[in-house]
């Protein structure tokens, strides 16, 4: 059994965005990357605003989520809690067995300060270069290193393993318990990484035209949720060699054996796709394949469930 909250999935899949008043100077490379952060972690619809009314009159629609969007996928997860664990409604009709219903409780225990902790995440920007990348211009490119600040969750692993290796209510329970209090412990464990930027002139406005955010999102999901990577070298070894690169193998594994439970008439696409990555991955190398695979591993957690927490 297997946990793999998808908040990042649903903040992802919020449609696109844009900048403010015409005459307004456009926010720097740090204040966009902090709009960034308050739009896809906090669901702030100022913020989207404010990055749709600087991007959308330069680079045209589509860059960045409506701040109606933002709002209408506010109030989604804070009506069914975090997606990827069960909503009350989920726990509700999971059958008359107490054994499941018990733990998926004790899942559904877990969301809601996951979401709070989550879209309350502080992070920090260095100092920012501005280069050309081209000749002639073709461009700015502000590149930067980013700082956040979150809980440490390492001391709840021994806890998630157990409840995973021999699921039952009370292990489930005593994980649950033991990550909670984590997620309300001290931010002293730091998510770091390095960042850029695109812009027409020096002056901006500045946006993220590849998406490259996702990166972003998915560090601070693997340091405040990293049980969907504690079991990888066990299943690594379980799991053939499709394309020779271990996340993009134990990803098809994990969607096949999801779909097998929850969709089996998904089956055919769920082929389709490994043999979209067996082929890719004859001409790209393997860097650029554990990114594009932990891009997809976001995306394909939407048409995850519950019952999709098993480990193949």
């Amino acid at each position: 059994m297997r946990l793999i909250p998808r908040i990042l999935l649903s903040i992802l899949m919020v449609a696109a965005w844009p900048l403010a008043a015409k005459d307004a100077v456009p926010p720097s490379p740090a204040e966009t990357f902090q709009l960034y952060i308050r739009t896809f972690l906090r669901f702030d619809t100022e913020a989207a605003r404010t990055l749709q009314d600087a991007i959308e009159p330069r680079y045209g629609a589509g860059i960045v989520p409506k701040p109606e969007d933002v709002a209408a996928m506010a109030a989604l997860v804070r009506s069914g809690g975090v997606p990827g664990f069960p909503t009350q409604a989920e726990v509700a009709g999971s059958g008359e067995d107490p054994v499941e219903k018990k733990i998926m409780q004790s899942m559904q225990l877990i969301s809601a300060p996951l979401y709070d902790t989550f879209t309350s995440v502080a992070c920090t920007v260095g100092d920012v270069t501005i280069t050309s990348p081209g000749e002639p211009a073709e461009g700015k490119v502000a590149t930067f290193a980013y700082t956040c600040l979150v809980p440490d969750v390492s001391r709840t692993h021994e806890a998630f393993q157990a409840a995973m290796n021999e699921p039952s209510p009370e292990r489930m329970e005593a994980f649950a318990n033991t990550y909670i209090a984590a997620l309300k412990g001290p931010r002293n464990s730091r998510v770091e990484g390095t960042f850029t930027l695109s812009a027409a002139t020096v002056d901006g406005p500045w946006y993220d035209p590849d998406r490259d955010f996702i990166s972003v999102l998915y560090a601070l999901q693997m340091a405040m949720v990293p049980f969907a990577d504690l079991h990888e070298e066990t299943e690594v070894a379980k799991v053939p060699p499709l394309t020779g690169v271990p996340i993009c193998d134990v990803l098809i594994a994990r969607h096949r054996a999801c779909m097998t439970r929850r969709a089996p008439d998904a089956l055919p696409v769920v082929e389709e796709m490994a043999d979209e990555l067996e082929q890719m991955s004859a001409f790209r190398d393997a860097r650029d394949m554990t990114r594009h695979c932990k891009t997809l591993h976001l995306l394909l957690q939407t048409q995850w469930g519950p019952e999709c927490f098993a480990t193949p």
